[in-house]
């Protein structure tokens, strides 16, 4: 039983490491992808299609260009984000996004999480501020998210090393608890009939340190370590294993 637990538990282990790893390769493999898929040219054409979303590209030193991703039902466009109409374009999307998270969302009470999307929000705004005139992009707000991000990782972190560290430590006392009764066990036998009420009986068998072959009777008042081979040890343990019901 002991056993089975450790490797239930161990097992459990396992699978969060598991997803983890798999988590963070798959968000390694998708950052691979993006790079591959990178706009290496803008256009200075409107787009006058609806605008789902927007990205920022970077310039890089391989064939990236800088550049805001209009993102439309008919696909994507790499715009320069020196046109004026771009950074029109840019606030009239982040205007109504606010504007539908906070018809749709009833004011809620003051909490970290809260106020992280409106650091969040307003970090948005001026990320992308700094992206297209470059300055004015580093303000307290977004600090401000950097630490509770990073609040929230640490948190999140911490929780998962307490259930690892909680596993561990169950898996090492049950370990002791297994050598404290191997070191507890009967060294020698008793040939004096136990006459207390027996509640339960257990096995010891001989081995290689000082363990003695053994039936150990336990009772209200302890232990009793018995020789095997006397007759009346032998007519207790047939006793308390025969059915009640027989007769």
């Amino acid at each position: 039983m002991e056993t089975q637990r450790i490797l239930l538990r161990t097992l459990a282990v396992a699978v969060v490491i598991a997803s983890v790893i798999w988590t963070t390769t798959a968000a390694v493999e998708s950052q691979k992808d993006a790079a591959l898929q990178c706009c290496t040219k803008v256009s200075t054409a409107e787009v006058t299609d609806p605008i789902i979303n927007i990205r920022l590209q970077h310039e890089n030193m391989k064939r990236c260009v800088k550049a805001v991703i209009f993102e439309t039902e008919r696909g994507k466009f790499c715009c320069d984000p020196t046109q004026r109409w771009v950074q029109k374009k840019v606030k009239q999307f982040l205007r109504a996004q606010r504007n539908k998270h906070l018809a749709s969302t009833p004011p809620p009470a003051s909490t970290i999480s809260h106020q992280t999307r409106d650091f969040r929000s307003a970090c948005e705004i001026g990320r992308i501020v700094y992206f297209i005139i470059g300055s004015g992009g580093t303000s307290e707000c977004c600090r401000s998210v950097v630490a509770m991000e990073t609040q929230r990782i640490l948190l999140r972190t911490l929780a998962v090393a307490v259930v690892i560290a909680s596993v561990i430590w169950t898996t090492t006392a049950a370990v002791e608890s297994q050598k404290d009764a191997a070191l507890q066990c009967c060294t020698k036998v008793l040939t004096a009939e136990v006459t207390d009420p027996i509640i339960n009986i257990r096995l010891q068998h001989e081995n290689m340190k000082r363990c003695v072959k053994a039936v150990i009777f336990e009772t209200e008042r302890g232990e009793f370590c018995c020789d095997p081979k006397q007759r009346w040890v032998q007519k207790k343990v047939k006793q308390f294993f025969k059915p009640k019901n027989s007769n």
